[in-house]
């Protein structure tokens, strides 16, 4: 291929080489301005192609205008997407506090609770008596191996194999954290020369009492623990509890500092630290999220109307005059303002909300607005009283949310504008189909270009030809009028004398 291009490409070249050539020769023998009149020729046979360049031009700057019409649709339906969601029209939310931090989903029940932590839950912490190294053995060196057994609470016994080299402090350490036991591995140094195995289990609560054991009697002498035993390797350093609070004055115990189901359900605490006091927590609801899903909304849907105003903007002009240059790549097209009248149409109609059948009754109103950086105006634009809009989640979230989503019976305005964007925006869609139908049109002036290119150069050519045959053919006769001329004029000198 690459040979045949270059090829091409010289056979090309060559002949406008001679082409040129030729038209500079043209007109020399006969005195005629045979080049002119041949340029003014191929001139006009080169507005063939202009029109068809235009016509591509045209088109390319539908199908980009297409791209970006799909893009500001994609973003629209995203942010009216988020409208879809329930629990953003239940959003409750929690007091600050200082011995615990809370969360709430929109389930929890609003009301306030007096918390008090009186005890906070702890994870099991068990150390060794001190070594003097870390890297000693400390096993029965008679073994070759030897098992160290692990178990947190009432869950299942884990066996560690233990080499001869394992038994120092450091292997030790090691070989339990990469059995992954419930049981976290540390080395303390307590001193100079001085080092202590601690042990902590993973879990908190009073049920996660660990025990140790080891076949190594000499290693069980250090290591071994049993909480029944009063004769133990290992001492425990931090006891094993269970969180303590009261809410309400009534007493609750957790084996976790985080607590799921307290003071009621959709509430979360994370226990901080022990309160001298009742704390008290408030459960109430917030509208913060969903004013902010409906403000985002309106402007993603301002937004789309001013991209529907740049890509169908109109300028006039007296007749006879081109046509502006800011004009919209898709002024007049019927697939944009089929669009645009649907999408208005949805959102000015009715709703199935008891309270809410339009948008200007929770305080979104149309307006019409000028585009500050094209000048455009946009008819149609949403602005929000944001007033009116807290006023109507904080009372009626629920028929605000029925609005936007519908009631199970019927769909709402979110719901069926995500549904008819998509009818837009999919493969196959609306905006996919215009595009196909575009690039096809392309391709069909592509191969229009090239053939019209090619009727041209065979026209020229004919006319190269035709026009070097009269260019021979008036030096011919303008030699031979010469000719004559010179012989008549000798005649009649000759008759003269």
């Amino acid at each position: 291929m690459a040979t045949t291009s270059s090829t091409t490409s010289s056979t090309s070249a060559s002949t406008t080489s001679s082409t040129t050539g030729l038209i500079t020769s043209l007109g020399v023998g006969s005195g005629l301005d045979l080049t002119g009149i041949l340029e003014s020729l191929q001139g006009v046979e080169d507005q063939k192609l202009t029109a068809i360049t235009n016509k591509q031009t045209s088109y390319e700057s539908k199908l980009t205008a297409y791209g970006t019409l799909q893009s500001s649709l994609e973003t629209f339906s995203t942010a009216t997407q988020k409208l879809n969601d329930s629990s953003l029209y239940a959003t409750k939310k929690t007091s600050t506090n200082t011995a615990f931090t809370s969360t709430a989903t929109s389930s929890a029940t609003t009301g306030s609770y007096a918390v008090k932590v009186t005890q906070l839950a702890t994870a099991q912490t068990l150390a060794t008596s001190a070594q003097t190294s870390k890297t000693t053995q400390l096993g029965d060196s008679s073994l070759t191996t030897r098992n160290l057994t692990l178990q947190v609470g009432s869950g299942s016994a884990v066996n560690i194999a233990l080499t001869n080299a394992q038994t120092t402090l450091s292997g030790i350490a090691s070989a339990i954290n990469s059995a992954k036991a419930g049981v976290t591995a540390s080395i303390v140094q307590s001193g100079d020369s001085s080092y202590q195995l601690t042990l902590t289990s993973d879990t908190t609560g009073e049920t996660s009492t660990m025990s140790v054991s080891s076949n190594d009697s000499t290693l069980n002498s250090i290591l071994g623990y049993d909480s029944t035993s009063s004769s133990n390797g290992m001492t425990q350093q931090v006891a094993a509890q269970n969180a303590e609070l009261t809410v309400n004055g009534i007493a609750i115990e957790r084996s976790s500092n985080t607590v799921t189901d307290v003071p009621t359900e959709g509430v979360t605490l994370t226990l901080n630290s022990v309160s001298s006091s009742s704390e008290n927590l408030v459960v109430s609801k917030s509208v913060t999220d969903a004013a902010s899903a409906i403000t985002d909304w309106v402007s993603a849907y301002n937004t789309l109307l001013t991209s529907f105003a740049s890509l169908s903007a109109y300028s006039s002009v007296s007749a006879g005059e081109s046509q502006s240059t800011s004009n919209g790549a898709l002024v007049g097209d019927s697939t944009l303002s089929s669009i645009k009248n649907q999408l208005k149409t949805i959102i000015s109609s009715a709703q199935s909300s008891d309270t809410f059948k339009v948008l200007s009754e929770m305080g979104v109103s149309l307006s019409t607005t000028t585009d500050s950086t094209t000048g455009n105006v946009v008819r149609g634009t949403l602005i929000i009283d944001n007033t009116t809009l807290v006023n109507a989640l904080t009372d009626n979230g629920t028929e605000v949310g029925k609005f936007f989503m519908g009631d199970g019976k019927t769909t709402g305005l979110a719901t069926q504008l995500v549904s008819t964007v998509s009818t837009y925006t999919k493969s196959k869609g609306l905006i996919d189909n215009a595009e196909s139908g575009i690039t096809s049109i392309i391709d069909k002036l592509k191969t229009q270009y090239t053939d019209v290119q090619s009727s041209i150069e065979n026209i020229m050519s004919r006319y190269r030809t035709q026009f070097t045959k009269l260019d021979v053919l008036v030096q011919q006769l303008n030699s031979t009028g010469d000719y004559l001329t010179t012989a008549f004029e000798q005649l009649s000198n000759s008759s003269s004398s």
